[in-house]
């Protein structure tokens, strides 16, 4: 029951991703449901391979082929939910560092996270200047409709607002799954630590090749990061596959 409820609570994580992800369309009406198993099917995909580089390119052709969305506009926000996750993560571990006992270890993270944050808000910023006035844009039709996109998604900040304040909340869901499993295997983490470790284990289990589905990194991730918490190997080894099956 504890794992049958963890699970609904990560497909509830899974399905804000798709609602994120839903905000940043602003023409095109793509049910959420759709964009769910359009995400989960890039993401199934690159569990068979060592290095992830099927999500996008998976996702990106079933919107354009299948869906009928517009080159640019798929691009872009593919791209904008990107940057949406690394903003989200940012905030969350600045925010871990004044709030959660021993996260202090990863501040040199949070700083260079910050850090790219900002380099991508410039990037977004340049890119949709660029869609006014660059004249190589117009000689390169995607680029072109892609910047126009990113302008447009630009203009409205409520989305991009709404978007953020999703994407916050997929980590914290997904958070809430892994703190459940915890706290039936008498692993005594509070809720903002537990987010803390699953978004470090799954940056650094996705950030190196590895095997597919990123088996045995995964694990020695999670055991690593719930070290730093003084968390036993004999109960952080179970707990992490027990995380990985789900």
């Amino acid at each position: 029951p504890v794992v049958a409820l963890a699970l609904l609570v990560f497909l509830i994580s899974n399905l804000t991703r798709a609602y994120r992800w839903r905000l940043l369309f602003l023409k095109e009406r793509i049910p959420v449901i759709r964009l769910f198993l359009i995400e989960n099917m890039g993401q199934g995909l690159n569990n068979l391979l060592p290095v992830r580089i099927a999500s996008e390119a998976t996702q990106f052709t079933l919107l354009t082929l299948r869906d009928r969305v517009s080159r640019g506009t798929a691009l872009a926000t593919l791209g904008m939910t990107r940057v949406m996750d690394i903003w989200a993560n940012s905030l969350l571990l600045a925010g871990s560092l004044l709030f959660v006992p021993g996260a202090g270890q990863f501040a040199r993270y949070a700083a260079g996270s910050l850090l790219f944050s900002l380099l991508l808000l410039i990037l977004v910023r340049f890119v949709s200047w660029g869609s006014r006035g660059l004249p190589i844009l117009r000689r390169l039709p995607l680029l072109s409709t892609f910047a126009a996109s990113v302008a447009e998604l630009e203009k409205r900040k409520d989305r991009l607002v709404a978007s953020l304040a999703a994407s916050v909340a997929v980590w914290v869901i997904l958070g809430l799954s892994g703190w459940i499993v915890a706290r039936s295997m008498g692993i005594n983490l509070s809720l903002a630590q537990v987010v803390l470790v699953i978004l470090a284990t799954i940056f650094f289990a996705t950030s190196i090749p590895s095997l597919p589905g990123a088996v045995g990194t995964f694990e020695a991730a999670m055991v690593y990061v719930m070290g730093i918490f003084d968390v036993d190997k004999n109960l952080a080894f179970p707990y992490a596959l027990v995380m990985h099956a789900l």
